[in-house]
């Protein structure tokens, strides 16, 4: 009865399931003002109302149907609201009658237990007991004792929801859950309670100190918590991510496991996940790190994981993470000590690797990092056995240093101690197994992965370091193979060397040469080996183009593609599609360009087998999706070298039915797949013609540019197909590319242009015809019609490499029609459009001229009349002057073509050119005869004019023809004159043969018809004919000359009356070649001639033309071969006299300088031949007046023409005139300003001198003599008023004798030796002008150059002390840059004269004097390249004369590093100084004692290193590059180790020296505030200047 009602009651209970959510409602909102008894209330009531619910849902059989889901839902709610109620109740303390019926009525009925007595809850159960751990003063209640109901052992509340992980009932999401409450509790602390509740059954807690109780309850619980994160973790290949949840779990866990099982299975996974890159974020890699860190404290045995460390100790970069990482392997050291001392030691080292100062942040620890490398490298270098896995942790750290540090020092010595181990593991005892290891699983990895580097340097260094493999283990399988590649003997052909060389042509050749050794199999690598070691020295090149490095991009290209040739398919298809889905990719670091020429170079590669099976027809018809292809391609580049490498080929089972299979599988896959894609990136989408449809924001032309040369690639791998799939697939290739053509941008436009080059190049001649009518069929209409002709001729041109004679007969029709198209049809009227040629630039341009040359050049023998017919349809149908004048210009091009026709035979050409010629003179003289008999009947058949009547007035001379079409026809003429006259020039017949005597006689008469008619470019072709024609010993030439004589001079006079009627401009526009020609055809007569052609009066007449023409400034040039004939025939006549006179004239006067030559020449063979020159001398004396005259030119062409009349004329004839030439030419030597005149008169007066008497020559020297030993400036009677000017012509003209004179002069020079050291005197000098000071010492300098021994003599006998003092001061003349580099080079030349001895023995001035003095001359302002070189040779000199002693050494050392900081601090915009003193320290390095380099290193090292680093603020390029060539010198003669030593002491030095001025900086602030602001504003206003300088440029 009780249950009953019990029944009713909760029936009507149901039906206000809003009473569940109204005690939410209170328990959320009112919280804050419950008292305690209310809150008791409230629980008491979800007690009950939840033990109702549990009834009833236990009693489902009494419930009504349909209210069996809102019991459910009731259920739920009741958990909800316990969740509230729980979290209202947290400040109260629960009795413990409420915890316990809680416990036995509510949770305690709901538990199910598994067979294997694992325990599990509902759902809202389990969240109840979860938002538990949210709130610190309710974590007491997951300690409960569940009671048990069926005799199973009971579990807390935090069990049940631990052993939920394990359930597979549990959804992945409420695991998660529960992680985050069991990360609750983990780090949620603990929070002061009232006091604890009584009489309830909680379990024991374990008493660790500084835990919060929820961290103790998790430990517990440990070994279910583990087994699920252990579980959870992705395995090794999945593409998982690592819940970073768990990695915190087990980082707060860590140090509280004990399982060594467990350890190592967890320290093992993490390491591994750290090193395949499955933990990637920062957080979670700290978090890894710290969790191993926590557990391999509390291991035993913990080197058992440095195996796992190795990898990982080259692959975290974050400092961060290194530190966590120096940890582990201290805690293992830690453990270590207590057992094996010496590898704990060892590892320590390793530890020490990572160190950073401690002082400043951001430094490493230089000191300890080095002596830990210094430690290794004394244990590597003994006999001592080291475990190989502390090898392997080294060689992961010098990898790490090497490829993220940028301290030189630091770098250096890893490479170091990688070669140290590299050469330890090849001498030691160590197990074979262990040893090939330690080689394939860890060095050459590491080596490999080093050469893929971005950075140039380090690439370098693991190319040093693969050497040393080679080196040391010359029988590895791989590395054997590259032992071909060196060559010790002779270093310029060692491949490494060469491709490590600063210079960038010695890397570009060694790729050429290894490229053509591979191709001709001198060199025989494995195709792996080759992919693996020298492909990534080739992709840095490959991938990044820059205009410095183009050639070597080409050489690395080529070498690429060789080395695909070989690669088998596995490799090559991947590669290939790589690059293809990376041309797809919009991505700033993609270089577009540089992956076209990638794909390209692959597809030229292609080698393999793809010959026509059955199958290939439905290969192409049905054609597998690109999708179903991608999915069996893998998409990383790197399995290119990190796949196993063969020795040999690809193993091939000599089944025909494999290779067949292989086959046809690579054919299936280049024509399902390869050449649709490389179609589809050709062109992905269509192009419109509208001008505005590509005009949008949106639209990008860079993608239709790079797609256009995709084509080419298609192309070329068409090529290696079968004919059968390149006739398929090519005309869709074709008309794609065509189709980018009519697109509306230009640059599009030039790329499809070039791609639609290119392609004809590929494909051949034969193509062409193809092409071209694609192309007529495809653009038709508008804008298109200009871009179609532009590329027709463009792609002619650039094919006429590969042309042969004949190629296009077959597409010459086509190519006319074009032509025509361009020139007269509508097409060409548009061309004159300034708003189509503004918006299409083909339009522009005609090309259709060098289009016919091609045409001429190409096309066969019978199809030469082919272009002329059309021609001359044309003109019948528009005989106006522009189409004439368009078509003679085509057939003047189309002439030049036939002239370099190979195809065509002389002979053929030649009867071609007479033929035509006859036809048409024939024609045209018909043409002109009916013209004027039509004229002259038209006259008779008039009736007498009346006498009455006046004349008309006066018209043109001649009569009027009547204009006709056959009166346009001469340009057919001018075209086989033309024809001939190349034919002709081509020299291909001969004088002596009679058959081409035969052939070439009857164009005599044809070219003297040709000379009657009135049209210049007949006339000039005929005389040009008529020029060539004289060679030869024609019959019909000898009996008609008299004719050709008597026309030549008719037109002759036509044409100099045009000009004399004051026509000037028309004469030179019609006639001037005309005039030219006529001259050049009499002066070849007269040459020519066996006998004199001209009479008195007609060589009259022709001087009086000569004279005519060398007037007038345009026609000079023509007369004076006319003039040298008659003056080599010696003719004579009074005019030859005032013409030689005008020449002299014009000699000096003109500004042409090939008139100014041409006058010379005529003059000197008149004055050496001709019998009218009497007085030779009188052309002498005008000359050397000419040396004054005001213009260069003049002075230079005076000069000349004495020279060549001292070498013409007799001694006898020199000596009359020969002093005043002296004197005179002697004079410009100082009054002259020009250089170049300056030395032409000294080669003149070293002619002059040779060319007269030794009694004259004596006079000349006495005459120097008395100029040099002149008091006052009134003894010499010349013009010269100044006694230094004197001294400097003397001292010149004293080098001039003693070039002359050789030994003989020595006698002389030591009679005028003290004469010279009176003159060169610092208080006389000082006097004089720059300029003379530097020729007198000049002049010194050059005769002790001349006479060596002498100057040893002077030295010895103290005959140059008084100079050698004396150059001091002018050494150190800073004013005067040309003084002192006078002075630098006359010690230059002394030193290398002198021997050291003498130099040593020298007291005033002592050797070390003239040190200073060179040093002096370093600090000067006016520092100019040349003067620093030569003080850098004199200080080499000198270094070996005075640094005898170590303290010298440091003094020079010293200084040479004050003029480095003395540049740097006073003039930081120069480098000269510095580059100059690198270079001198190189020279030092390399001649002293290793022992004294230190000497050198301590002084000058800093600079070095400062200029290494770029750390000066105006470092070049250059700079750099010498000052890292000076220190590998350095580092070659005192070894690696110190001068890593020293580079670290100088990088402490810079270090101690920034932040002493950072310092220094601080205090200023605080002690001179208002300094200290008036710098940083003067710093502002720098910043700004500089920063608008930059936006200005």
């Amino acid at each position: 009865m009780r249950f009953g009602s019990f029944v009713v009651v909760f029936d009507s209970a149901v039906l206000k399931l809003k009473s569940f959510r109204s005690i939410s409602l209170i328990a959320t909102v009112l919280s804050p003002v419950l008292t305690n008894a209310q809150k008791q209330l409230l629980f008491r009531v979800c007690l009950a109302a939840a033990l109702l619910s549990r009834l009833a849902m236990e009693n489902l059989v009494l419930v009504q149907p349909y209210l069996v889901k809102r019991l459910r839902e009731l259920r739920r709610l009741a958990c909800s609201a316990f969740k509230e109620v729980f979290h209202v109740c947290q400040n109260r303390m629960l009795e413990a009658d409420e915890i316990n019926v809680f416990l036995m009525y509510i949770v305690a009925p709901q538990c199910m237990y598994h067979d294997d007595g694992s325990p599990e809850v509902p759902f809202n159960l389990l969240r109840l007991f979860l938002s538990w751990t949210s709130i610190p003063k309710l974590f007491y209640l997951l300690r409960l004792q569940i009671p048990s109901t069926s005799g199973t052992v009971s579990h807390s509340v935090l069990s049940i929801v631990c052993s939920m992980l394990a359930s597979k009932s549990v959804s992945k999401l409420m695991k998660e859950k529960i992680i985050d409450g069991l990360l609750s509790l983990l780090t949620l602390a603990d929070e002061v309670m009232s006091g604890p509740v009584v009489d309830i059954n909680l379990t024991e807690l374990p008493e660790i100190p500084g835990l919060n109780s929820g961290t103790s309850m998790v430990l517990s619980e440990l070994p279910k918590l583990l087994v699920f994160i252990f579980d959870s973790l992705p395995l090794q290949g999945e593409s998982r991510k690592l819940n970073t949840k768990h990695l915190e779990i087990l980082n707060r866990i860590s140090e509280f496991i004990r399982d060594e099982e467990m350890i190592r299975r967890y320290v093992s996974i993490l390491l591994t996940f750290l090193e395949s890159g499955i933990v990637r974020s920062d957080d979670a890699v700290q978090s890894s790190l710290l969790t191993v860190l926590r557990m391999v404290t509390v291991a035993t045995d913990p080197t058992q994981f440095l195996k796992n460390l190795t990898n990982v100790q080259s692959l975290l970069k974050e400092r961060s993470h290194r530190e966590i990482l120096q940890k582990i392997e201290q805690a293992v050291v830690m453990k270590l000590m207590e057992n094996d001392k010496r590898k704990a030691e060892l590892l320590s080292y390793v530890v020490s690797l990572d160190a950073w100062d401690g002082r400043r942040i951001d430094e490493p620890d230089y000191d300890k990092r080095h002596c830990a490398y210094l430690n290794l490298l004394k244990a590597l270098t003994t006999d001592e056995i080291i475990e190989p896995i502390l090898l392997y942790l080294i060689l992961h750290n010098d990898y790490y240093v090497i490829v993220q540090m940028n301290d030189i020092s630091l770098r250096s010595a890893a490479t170091k101690n990688f070669h140290s181990i590299i050469e330890y593991f090849g001498r030691c005892n160590i197990n074979e197994r262990e040893k090939q290891n330690g080689v394939d699983s860890h060095m050459l990895p590491l080596i490999v992965k080093g050469l893929h580097d971005p950075k140039e340097v380090i690439r370098h260094d693991f190319t040093n370091l693969l050497v040393s493999m080679v080196v040391y283990f010359p029988t590895h399988k791989h590395l054997r193979h590259l032992e071909s590649l060196r060559n010790t003997a002779e270093v310029d052909l060692d491949f490494f060397e060469n491709v490590t060389h600063m210079q960038i042509h010695r890397r570009q050749r060694a790729f050429y040469k290894l490229a053509q050794s591979l191709q001709s199999e001198k060199i025989r690598i494995p195709n792996g080996v080759l992919l693996r070691f020298l492909l990534p020295f080739l992709q840095p090149y490959m991938v990044n183009l820059s205009s410095s490095t183009s050639a070597l991009s080409d050489a690395a290209l080529a070498l690429f593609t060789q080395i695909m040739r070989g690669a088998p398919w596995k490799k090559y298809f991947p590669m290939l599609d790589f690059y293809m889905k990376r041309l797809k990719k919009d991505s700033v670091n993609v270089n577009h360009k540089a992956i076209i020429r990638i794909i390209v170079a692959l597809v030229d590669a292609f080698h393999f087998n793809v010959s026509e099976g059955e199958q290939h027809e439905s290969v192409i018809k049905k054609r597998r999706t690109n999708n179903e292809l991608e999915t069996e391609i893998n998409d990383r580049p790197e399995d290119w070298t990190e796949t196993r490498i063969e020795d040999g080929t690809t193993e091939v089972n000599p089944g025909g039915n494999t290779l067949k299979e292989s086959t046809s599988s690579i054919h299936q896959k280049v024509v399902g797949y390869l050449i649709p894609r490389l179609k589809d990136c050709a062109t992905s989408k269509d192009l419109v013609s509208h001008r505005k449809a590509q005009s949008g924001k949106y639209y990008k032309e860079d993608d239709d540019i790079q797609r256009a040369p995709v084509a080419l690639a298609t192309i070329k791998l068409l090529q290696k197909m079968p004919q059968k799939i390149m006739d398929y697939n090519l005309p869709g290739v074709i008309i794609k590319v065509c189709s980018l053509l009519m697109s509306r941008s230009t640059s599009v436009r030039e790329a499809a242009g070039k791609t639609v080059i290119e392609i004809a190049k590929i494909l051949g001649p034969k193509y062409i015809r193809f092409i071209i009518r694609e192309m007529k069929q495809t653009m038709k209409k508008g804008y298109q019609l200009h871009v179609m002709i532009f590329y027709v001729h463009k792609l002619l041109s650039a094919m006429e490499e590969q042309l042969c004679t004949g190629d296009l007969d077959s597409c010459l029709m086509d190519i006319i029609d074009v032509c025509t198209m361009d020139l007269f049809g509508d097409t060409a009227e548009e061309k004159t459009v300034s708003g189509i040629t503004k918006n299409v630039p083909e339009a522009k341009i005609q090309r259709a001229y060098e289009t016919y040359r091609l045409l001429g050049r190409y096309i066969s023998s019978q199809c030469l009349g082919s272009a002329l017919v059309v021609l001359k349809k044309i003109i019948e149908s528009a005989p106006d002057a522009k189409t004439v004048r368009k078509v003679s210009r085509l057939l003047r091009q189309y002439s030049l073509g036939i002239s370099v026709n190979e195809g065509i035979e002389p002979g053929v050409a030649l009867i071609f050119a007479y033929q035509l010629l006859n036809d048409q003179i024939i024609e045209n003289l018909e043409n002109r005869t009916s013209v004027q008999l039509d004229a002259k009947q038209a006259k008779e058949g008039k009736r007498p004019e009346s006498c009455l009547v006046l004349e008309n007035e006066p018209n043109r001379v001649g009569m009027v023809v009547k204009v006709a079409t056959k009166s346009r026809m001469h340009i057919f003429v001018e075209f086989g004159l033309s024809e001939l006259y190349l034919i002709l020039k081509k020299k291909t017949f001969d004088v002596e043969s009679k058959d081409d005597i035969a052939r070439l006689d009857p164009f005599v008469d044809i070219i003297l018809k040709c000379l009657t008619l009135k049209y210049d470019k007949i006339l000039v072709n005929s005389l040009r004919c008529f020029l060539i024609l004289l060679r030869f010993p024609l019959p019909s030439l000898r009996s008609i000359m008299t004719q050709f004589l008597n026309r030549l001079f008719i037109l002759l006079a036509d044409y100099t009356t045009s000009s004399a009627t004051g026509n000037t401009q028309e004469y030179v526009r019609k006639s001037a070649e005309v005039s030219q020609l006529v001259f050049k055809a009499i002066t070849q007569v007269i040459k020519d001639a066996p006998s004199l052609v001209l009479t008195s009066k007609r060589l009259q007449l022709l001087l009086t033309y000569v004279e005519t023409d060398i007037i007038d400034n345009q026609k000079q040039a023509v007369a004076f071969p006319l003039i040298k004939a008659v003056i080599i025939r010696k003719l004579q006549d009074p005019k030859i006299i005032e013409i030689i006179q005008y020449l002299a004239e014009t000699a000096i006067i003109s500004e042409v300088s090939h008139i100014r030559e041409q006058c010379r020449q005529v003059i000197a063979l008149f004055v050496g031949s001709h019998p009218q020159c009497k007085k030779p001398s009188k052309y002498v004396e005008f000359f050397l007046e000419q040396l004054d005259y005001q213009h260069e030119d003049g002075r230079k062409s005076s000069v000349e023409m004495l020279n060549i009349i001292f070498e013409k004329l007799t001694k006898e004839i020199n000596d009359h005139y020969a002093l005043l030439a002296f004197v005179k030419l002697a004079a410009r030597l100082m009054n002259d300003e020009s250089a170049e005149c300056r030395r032409m008169i000294v080669l003149a007066i070293q002619k002059l001198v040779v060319s007269v008497s030794e009694s004259k020559r004596d006079d000349l020297y006495l005459a120097t003599r008395d100029w040099l030993e002149s008091k006052k400036a009134s003894l010499i009677i010349i013009t010269v008023q100044k006694l230094e000017v004197y001294i400097c012509i003397a001292v010149q003209a004293l080098v001039i004798f003693s070039r002359l004179e050789g030994r003989k002069f020595e006698n002389i020079l030591r009679e005028l030796s003290p004469k010279l050291s009176e003159i060169v005197r610092a208080d006389i000098l000082y006097s004089y002008a720059e300029e003379s000071i530097g020729i007198i010492i000049d002049s010194l300098n050059s005769l002790m150059s001349e006479h060596k021994n002498q100057t040893t003599q002077f030295a010895e006998e103290g005959l140059l002390d008084s100079i050698l003092r004396e150059m001091g001061p002018l050494a150190r003349c800073s004013k005067s840059p040309t003084v002192q580099l006078s002075a630098a080079r006359f010690l230059g030349s002394l030193f290398s004269i002198l021997n050291k001895e003498y130099m040593l023995s020298r007291s005033d001035p002592s050797a070390r004097e003239f040190l200073q003095w060179t040093l002096a001359q370093m600090k000067t302002y006016q520092l100019t390249s040349e003067l620093a070189e030569q003080v850098a040779k004199n200080l080499v000199y000198l270094f070996d004369v005075i640094a005898q002693s170590d303290n010298d050494l440091r003094w020079l050392c010293h200084r040479l590093s004050v003029l480095c900081n003395f540049e740097l601090v006073k003039l930081p915009a120069e480098n000269i100084r510095r580059i100059n003193v690198f270079k001198v320290i190189a020279v030092i390095v390399l001649k002293i004692d290793p022992s004294r380099s230190n000497i050198v290193v301590q002084s000058l090292l800093p600079s070095l290193c400062r200029e290494m680093q770029g750390k000066s603020t105006q470092s070049t390029e250059i700079l750099q590059k010498i000052a890292v060539e000076v220190a590998d010198t350095i580092k070659g003669r005192i070894g690696d180790e110190e001068f890593t030593k020293q580079v670290a002491e100088c990088n402490k030095l810079f270090a101690a020296k920034l932040e002493g001025r950072k310092r220094k900086k601080k205090e200023e602030a605080v002690l001179d505030p208002a300094s200290a602001a008036r710098k940083k504003i003067r710093k502002n206003k720098s910043k700004r200047k500089v920063k608008k300088r930059r936006t200005a440029y």
